[in-house]
């Protein structure tokens, strides 16, 4: 599935102001039983409106218009009042297609400060179903970039699911989920909160595609602030595993806005599948990163996340075999230097480093030709002489390790 952009239509606006206005109004009258199902209908049509299957060309227009009508607090009214458990869950589960993928949105949703007292009434004493939309919405909420605080004060209710899911396992799958977001920001925090062996275990024993893949971004986000021993073997687990590869996989979907693995429904942020280069480069994974560099390029033209997607390409491109794609992508060097014109300072940052490369004669392509003069040189005298890029790397992980 492609994700659409969602802001072409407006065309369901009234069908979502009517349906706020009838919840609205319903108020105190939400705890009468009668009741539920006029507000069961009422919230599927705010459902149906943020749907991108059902409402594909306008869901964004209603997630903002949503926010203007002051949906969220009667969402939250809805989960305090009413006297039924289905209704209940749609409620919440209108309020996480309400802040997907829209920071904005997110923002003013959390600023709710019925929201949090809301959610861990919800995890106390609500049903199964009820409990696994809530931490759906955790996970929105962590992922929303913006304020994580309310999703990381539900650490401890999220580790409780995922140590007993009551027998329904997607309960303890999206409670991971949370885990994974809030690491992107809270690495240590998660780390304290599930210990290095829990993190070891749940990369280990995972055989769905999707959820072996967010565990190793759980991993490669906790990497840097592990003991060393600790942070070895997972490193080695990466990298024997299929995370690398499906990595590539995940964020070439990710810039095409496309589901991944596919018809999973499972949309991945490019920005934060960057921060996970980031995050392996500086455990000196980078050199395993080589088919992503091209499509980090390319993303660069046409995503959101351009600042993001810039840091990690100076990250990256310290690795010897990094840099030299990037040097050879001329269409890249045109939109820096047009970045770079407009003020960007980090466009101007990553292409002063290229040119500081090339200027100095550290352009790895001549950088290798001399080197391997002076190998065919010597082959008589050393015929077991590594190769020019083998020392090339080694250099890097010289400087890796000195560093750590």
């Amino acid at each position: 599935m492609v994700l659409p952009e969602g802001i072409e239509s407006d065309r369901q606006l009234d069908t979502l102001r009517l349906a706020v206005k009838n919840l609205q109004d319903l108020g105190e009258k939400l705890k009468d039983k009668l009741q539920a199902p006029r507000a069961k209908s009422f919230i599927q049509d705010i459902v149906r409106s943020l749907d991108p299957e059902t409402n594909p060309a306008g869901y964004r227009i209603c997630q903002d218009e949503l926010v203007r009508l002051g949906g969220a607090s009667a969402l939250i009214e809805t989960v305090g009042k009413v006297n039924s458990d289905l209704v209940r869950s749609l409620a919440l589960e209108a309020l996480a297609r309400m802040m997907f993928g829209n920071a904005k949105v997110a923002e003013a949703v959390l600023q709710s400060c019925e929201l949090l007292p809301m959610m861990r009434m919800v995890f106390s004493n609500g049903s199964a179903p009820e409990q696994l939309t809530a931490l759906q919405l955790a996970q929105v909420m962590a992922a929303s970039e913006v304020d994580q605080s309310h999703a990381f004060a539900l650490l401890q209710e999220a580790k409780g699911f995922l140590q007993d899911n009551k027998g329904f396992a997607p309960m303890s799958q999206a409670a991971l989920e949370v885990f994974v977001s809030i690491s992107f920001s809270h690495p240590v925090e998660v780390i304290s909160c599930l210990g290095c062996a829990r993190i070891k275990q749940l990369f280990s024993e995972q055989e769905d595609k999707l959820q072996a893949f967010v565990c190793g971004l759980l991993v490669s986000n906790c990497l840097g602030y592990l003991e060393e021993s600790e942070a070895h073997e997972l490193r080695e687990s990466l990298l024997s595993g299929t995370f690398l590869e499906n990595y590539v996989q995940c964020l070439q979907a990710s810039f095409q806005k496309c589901d991944w693995p596919e018809n999973s429904n499972a949309f991945h942020s490019p920005g934060r599948l960057a921060i996970v280069a980031q995050a392996l480069a500086a455990q000196g994974l980078g050199r395993h990163l080589l088919p992503a560099v091209p499509l980090l390029v390319q993303a660069v033209e046409c995503d959101d996340a351009v600042p993001t997607l810039l840091v990690t390409l100076k990250i990256l491109a310290a690795d010897p075999r990094c840099l030299q794609i990037l040097l050879a992508e001329e269409s890249f060097r045109q939109n820096l230097d047009s970045m770079h014109d407009s003020g960007d300072a980090l466009a101007t940052e990553l292409l002063g480093y290229m040119e500081l490369v090339e200027s100095r004669g550290w352009v790895v392509t001549n950088l290798a030709e001399s080197g391997q003069a002076a190998k065919s040189a010597q082959a008589q005298e050393n015929p077991n002489a590594p190769e020019v890029m083998q020392l090339a790397v080694t250099w890097t992980l010289d400087r890796y390790l000195l560093c750590h």
